[in-house]
């Protein structure tokens, strides 16, 4: 079989997919806010989506790892599909209804279940001498969230003739991203060479096997949780993080533009950086700067402050995302490959529920100080967490 354009497909897959997390999970507080809804049920919803993200993930990673017929890509196109005829339906629910809070969960849950599939793509074409340039394809991805992040700030701060809050509009752009995403991940040939065959293949193992086999990662997987549990804290609540510095919707569409576009140079140069240094060592420091950003986002006086904290997340989560991804690939066994990357995605997932169950109650009765106070101690506790597990996997 002939593979052409691997990396330009795959960057493709990452653009459209992160502008459609950027506008479902990154604006859904201003969605359903805008709906009628409190911020204990965005916290709610966040939570559900983040949970029903890891059924699905549980379920189905060791399924694809040890199955001939399911495959990344076929249940990344599932995904996508639910995806866009939900977002199709919510657009015609009524303000504060809990149908609309429904579909908004399943739909947030489909979109955003597929990330540890997308990343297990980068590796699957390896056994047919096929490469693939992750961290350069995944920062064209968060490029498309900056400018996602930029675009949809600004299309929230409009006024329509209609009367029609601009939010109420925001499922179409789910629909619309959910099946251009689809048709580039249709353009992938699929490798005839992946799938390991019952002679040579394992025995699939459950999730209790998996854990004790791989029990001297757990530390790094907990403090990786903790860590991004501030940061979802951070970004799930973001506007109310901007108005407490004096902004609105546009400076928060500015924010995480900066923030995104940031994270560019790390990420296209993460195959150079790793030829320096090991991935270990990266993932420390990345957690390290992670929470330095956090505290910088509490202390940020005004919105000039906030911006500059915005750009640690060069040094921060442009570094973390990708080294997880290629440490997972370093510590779990190939047969594992889509356990290990669903894993490694829980720890943004669980983080996300964590900070939606907690943010959503906190932002309803502390101060928005207060509560970015308490995120970045959970962060400092999470680095440090981190940093004791990968010393002490080096040392053995």
């Amino acid at each position: 079989m002939k593979y052409e354009y691997l990396n330009l497909k795959y960057a493709l897959i990452n653009i459209f997919y992160m502008f459609l997390i950027c506008s479902t999970v990154g604006y859904a507080a201003n969605f359903l806010l805008a709906k009628g809804f409190s911020n204990s049920a965005v916290g709610a919803v966040l939570s559900c989506v983040s949970i029903f993200g890891v059924i699905l993930q549980a379920v189905f990673a060791p399924l694809i790892d040890r199955s001939d017929k399911l495959t990344e890509k076929g249940f990344v196109s599932i995904t996508l599909i639910v995806t866009a005829v939900i977002a199709l339906a919510m657009y015609f629910m009524p303000d504060a209804s809990f149908l609309l809070l429904a579909l908004t969960t399943v739909s947030f849950s489909a979109a955003s279940s597929g990330l540890p599939f997308i990343n297990s793509i980068a590796f699957i074409y390896e056994k047919v001498g096929q490469t693939i340039n992750y961290g350069l394809c995944r920062g064209l991805g968060s490029a498309a969230y900056a400018v996602g992040s930029f675009l949809i700030g600004q299309f929230l701060s409009l006024s329509f003739h209609s009367g029609k809050a601009p939010a109420g509009y925001l499922p179409l752009i789910y629909m619309a991203m959910a099946l251009v995403t689809l048709a580039a991940v249709q353009t992938l040939e699929t490798p005839q060479a992946v799938k390991e065959t019952p002679e040579s293949g394992t025995a699939k193992v459950n999730y209790g096997q998996f854990f004790r086999k791989y029990r001297h990662i757990l530390p790094v997987l907990a403090g990786m949780v903790m860590i991004y549990t501030c940061h979802m804290l951070i970004n799930n609540f973001m506007i109310h993080v901007i108005t407490n510095v004096g902004g609105d919707a546009s400076n928060q569409g500015t924010a995480l533009f900066i923030q995104a576009m940031v994270e560019l140079p790390p990420m296209f140069l993460f195959a150079r950086i790793m030829q320096k240094k090991d991935v270990d060592s990266i993932m420390m420091l990345a957690g390290i700067c992670f929470t330095i950003k956090h505290f910088c986002v509490w202390l940020a006086p005004g919105i000039t402050a906030l911006y500059m904290s915005m750009a640690l997340q060069m040094l921060g989560y442009a570094l973390l995302i990708p080294s997880s991804v290629y440490f997972a690939n370093k510590h779990f066994d190939e047969q594992d490959r889509n356990q290990g990357q669903a894993v490694i995605a829980w720890t943004t997932t669980v983080g996300g529920i964590i900070a939606s169950m907690l943010g959503g109650v906190l932002m309803d009765h502390l101060a928005v100080s207060t509560v970015l106070l308490i995120g970045s101690l959970i962060s400092l506790m999470g680095t440090l967490l981190m940093v004791k597990g990968i010393t002490s996997l080096r040392k053995g």
